[in-house]
């Protein structure tokens, strides 16, 4: 009776877990069988390449959905009375308390005496998952974005690369023992999509090889701005000066005075400018500063000021000079000095700094981690402006910390940062760097400790900076974009035609009209008029001209010549006028009567 509660006892754990095993399968489960050989032979397979992509544009953070695959040759030969009871292959290196959780690559549970098997074996991008924080369980989806991000470009992941990559798969095997006729009892696996064996107590491992592709990211295409002839610099200046509660303490004791360092380019407009700043602190080297900066209207002048705060840790003398680079024939201030003095206790330098022979505890060397940021002035805008590069520093030990900002088209800075305490071993130090945005341009920025032995990369951005064309009819950056071209099947359905109704009356078309132009007229009901004493010309299809009407003197006749001989004539002459003589008086004859009248 005893004997059956246990068993039965067994037998229910073995249900919990996921697979029917026996008193006896679980005596031989922890130990398995005796083997005479057991390998996994791998092979690479030709052209398999997992695509990594950047979503962000600021890293490679982003492995594209996909499969790869290799092939394998899975032997397994136990000693009697041995069997292999089931085999899985498993991604990634593993144990036989471990391959539990691994992803599953294949699952043979049918028991025999020996185990023999070829095939290829399909590997998932989603079975290499990319952690946070914590450790994956299958590092590769880490190890890969690492690899792509060692070769970013200082503008971002733009430049294409690629590498191969080399991955482990496990293979497990489950074996026994015989007893009885359990040799022919399959295993039970979960349901689900993930199952698994009940048991692992061999393993062996196998390599491939696969490409990884980091691909880049678009950039659009730049449109240039031209220059403005008409813009120049016109003065150059430099101050240094000192104010009252603007002090640093180098250590414990000493208060020393900060200088500030004051550009200022006055210009003929409003604009952008460009210069470079050199200072000088005590005896150290000359540094140069590369400023781009926006010159505004300020009262009756136009002019770029640029600021940069000095710190010593002793009584030192500081310098500074500006030099244009506006011009095609820059300017200078020329070299203008400052002493800055400390007082207290104390001679300068870092509190930790380690003293020679000492024989303390060993310093810990010094770490540096930033963040970067581009910011815009004017989006969308379409005139040129500037841009700006903020970063903060953060180092484990006081004092100044040095730094090297490169960005995209040769912007360069350098320089110097006092830091602050903002918590137990942790100094900030805040900088900002302007640049001119004078086209569309993806810029990005590498920040790079210069207090590090190697001027190791701290911090990356990218940003976008467009100049939006505007369209002066439409409203908004940019105006109306054209509806896409519709590329889709069409419509199986036949069309329906509909034929419009007629109207009752014909309808008629009236050519509009067009205005006329009068010149030296008045235009009435689209008609041109001329004053008096001129007359209408026609100039054009609907101009008119009115012009003064002249009258042409007339021609004398033209001469003819006759063709024919004219025979001559006599001249005619002249007649004297005959003079008027009074009428006569008729006289009837004697003796007769007067018809028309009496006689006298």
């Amino acid at each position: 009776m005893l004997k059956k509660l246990n068993l039965t006892a067994v037998v229910l754990s073995a249900l919990a877990a996921g697979s029917v095993l026996t008193a006896s399968n679980v005596a031989f489960a922890k130990t398995g069988a005796n083997l005479n050989s057991m390998s996994f032979n791998t092979q690479s397979a030709y052209n398999q390449v997992i695509h990594v992509v950047s979503t962000d544009k600021k890293k490679w953070n982003k492995i594209q959905p996909g499969t790869v695959q290799f092939w394998g040759d899975m032997k397994v030969d136990t000693k009697w009375p041995g069997f292999v009871r089931g085999v899985a292959v498993k991604l990634g290196q593993c144990g036989t308390n471990t391959c539990a959780q691994h992803p599953n690559l294949f699952l043979d549970v049918n028991p025999r005496r020996d185990y023999s098997h070829q095939r290829n074996f399909l590997v998932n991008t989603s079975q290499m998952p990319v952690s946070g924080a914590g450790i994956s369980l299958v590092p590769y989806g880490n190890q890969i974005l690492a690899r792509c991000n060692q070769n970013l470009n200082y503008d971002g992941p733009t430049k294409e690369h690629s590498f191969d990559f080399e991955m482990t798969a496990t293979l497990g095997a489950q074996t026994g023992t015989k007893v009885g006729n359990l040799d022919k009892l399959p295993v039970e696996v979960n349901e689900t999509g993930q199952s698994q064996l009940g048991s692992i107590d061999k393993v062996r491992y196998g390599k491939f090889k696969v490409k990884v592709m980091c691909d880049p990211v678009e950039r659009e295409t730049a449109q240039d701005v031209p220059d403005d002839a008409d813009f120049a610099a016109k003065g150059v200046k430099v101050f240094l000066s000192t104010f009252q509660g603007q002090t640093t303490k180098p250590n414990p004791g000493t208060v020393c005075k900060k200088a500030r360092v004051l550009a200022r380019i006055n210009t003929t407009k409003a604009g952008p400018v460009k210069f470079n700043l050199w200072t000088k602190v005590g005896n150290g080297p000359s540094q140069k500063q590369f400023v781009e900066a926006w010159s505004s209207k300020s009262g009756s002048e136009y002019k770029a000021e640029y600021i940069k705060w000095i710190s010593v840790s002793k009584t030192t003398k500081v310098q500074a000079m500006v030099e244009d680079k506006t011009n095609p024939i820059g300017q200078s201030s020329g070299w203008k000095d400052i002493t800055l003095h400390c007082t207290g206790a104390g001679g300068g330098g870092l509190a930790d700094k380690p003293k020679p022979n000492n024989d303390g505890p060993l310093v810990k060397p010094l770490k540096v981690t930033g963040e970067l940021t581009l910011a815009d002035s004017a989006p969308n805008s379409d005139k040129p402006r500037l841009g700006q590069a903020v970063f903060k520093i953060w180092a484990t030990k006081p004092g100044s910390t040095s730094y090297k900002l490169t960005c995209g088209g040769g912007r360069k800075w350098e320089g110097t940062l006092p830091t602050f305490k903002v918590a137990d071993k942790k100094y900030q130090a805040v900088g900002a760097a302007n640049f001119q945005i004078a086209k569309t341009e993806q810029i990005g920025c590498a920040l790079r400790s210069t207090s590090l032995p190697k001027n190791d990369v701290i911090a990356l951005a990218t940003k976008l900076f467009k100049l939006v064309k505007r369209n002066p009819n439409v409203s908004g950056p940019g105006g109306k974009i054209p509806p896409k071209p519709q590329t889709g099947k069409p419509n199986r359905r036949p069309a329906v035609i509909v034929t419009p109704k007629k109207p009752k009356k014909p309808l008629i078309k009236v050519a509009p009209v067009r205005k006329i132009a009068c010149i030296g007229g008045k235009v009435s009901r689209n008609s041109c008029f001329c004053p008096a004493r001129t007359k209408k010309v026609k100039i054009g299809a609907n101009a008119y001209r009115c012009i003064v009407n002249v009258v042409k003197p007339i021609a004398p006749p033209k001469r003819v010549i006759m063709t024919a001989p004219v025979r001559q004539t006599a001249p005619v002459k002249r007649v004297a006028p005959v003079k008027r003589v009074a009428p006569v008086k008729r006289v009837a004859p004697a003796g007769k009567k007067r018809r028309f009248g009496k006689t006298r």
